[in-house]
Order: structure tokens, then C-alpha cells, then sequence
């Protein structure tokens, strides 16, 4: 099992030809690009034979795992056979998106990831009380679970941001400055 680059299976992804009809996909692989430069993330392909440890977390909701203590993606075979592409490419900028603020998030050292911490606290406490989505079995959506899966999911689920967006007009825009600080972003038309 070959260990790759996330920008590595990325620049596959647009050079292939697998997703060529789904605007969609075009959507998550331009929020990859934009997350990339600050991952350096490792995506690898693994059996139950090649690593058992991680083979067995996942389950059959699990498309990709991430590991920040090697900073790598996981995924199976299987877990690729038995997705769309829509759902493997929104799961791989959810993974991603671990990569690029995991760190930012639980172990804040400048004063713009301090900035991100307190804002994702404030956001994520304030979202879960104000939310009134459920999935089918009557829970919170996923990105409620915590912080981390918050910032995630703001990233990779359309429907989850724009429930954000009815609870609050006026926070997304503090969302993409507080990422732009994060990550030392000029403002413009593309970000």
C-alpha cells in the first residue's frame, strides 16, 4: 500500500475523468485546493492486512479516517466501492479539513489560532443551542458532535453551512475572516 500526498491524490482526481459530469465534485475539489497548502497531509489505501489497527474503525458509515498523529488520510477498498463520488469527494475535504486545523484548533500557539479556537467555541455552543435540524434517527446533524467535526462540516457539507447560515446571516462572513486570519489569506474576489 502505497502512501501518497493529499495534493498528490488530488491533482489525480482533477486529471481523471471519474467525475467529469458532477459540478459538485468541481465545488470540493476547489475547497481542497484552497485547503492544501497548509496540510501536507498523507492519504494511504489500506487493507485489514496492512494496518488492522485503523482497518478496524472504520464501519459501514466510514468512507475515510483521519490520524492527526501522522497527519495521514486513511481509506479502504471497500469503503471506496461502496460510495458515490460525491461522498468520497465531500469526505475527502472533510478529512482535509482535519488536516489543516486540528492543530489550529486543539493546540492554538498564535494569536490568530487562539482567535480561530475562541470562535469555533463560541460559534459551536451557540449553533447547537439555536439547532433544530435532526437526521433521520432524530439527532443533531453530524457537525454537532464537536468542534472538530463543527469545522469539518462547514467545509465539506453544503446542507450543513446553510442550515449555519438560516440560524445567523451575519456569521458566515465572520467564519471566512476568521479563516482568512487563520491562515494568513489576503481578501479577494476568489476567497
Amino acid at each position: 500500500s502505497k502512501t501518497l500526498t493529499a495534493s498528490e491524490v488530488l491533482t489525480n482526481l482533477i486529471n481523471s475523468d471519474v467525475f467529469e459530469n458532477s459540478k459538485d465534485v468541481a465545488f470540493f475539489l476547489q475547497q481542497t485546493m484552497n485547503l492544501l497548502g497548509k496540510s501536507g497531509a498523507k492519504f494511504k489505501l489500506i487493507t485489514e492486512k496492512s494496518n488492522k489497527q485503523v482497518y478496524d474503525k472504520f464501519d459501514d458509515k466510514s468512507v475515510m479516517l483521519y490520524d492527526s498523529t501522522d497527519n495521514t488520510i486513511y481509506v479502504t477498498n471497500t469503503s471506496l466501492n461502496n460510495f458515490d463520488e460525491i461522498t468520497i469527494a465531500s469526505s475527502f475535504i472533510h478529512e482535509v479539513t482535519h488536516s489543516t486545523t486540528v492543530q489550529a484548533y486543539f493546540n492554538p500557539k498564535t494569536f490568530e489560532e487562539k482567535q480561530f479556537k475562541e470562535f469555533i467555541d463560541k460559534s459551536f455552543n451557540q449553533y447547537k443551542y439555536l439547532a433544530t435540524k435532526r437526521d433521520e434517527n432524530g439527532k443533531l446533524m453530524y457537525g454537532f458532535t464537536n468542534q472538530a467535526e463543527f469545522i469539518a462540516e462547514i467545509y465539506s457539507n453544503p446542507k450543513f453551512r446553510e442550515h449555519l447560515q438560516t440560524l445567523e446571516k451575519s456569521w458566515w462572513s465572520q467564519f471566512v475572516d476568521t479563516v482568512r486570519r487563520l491562515f494568513r489569506m489576503s481578501k479577494n474576489i476568489f476567497n
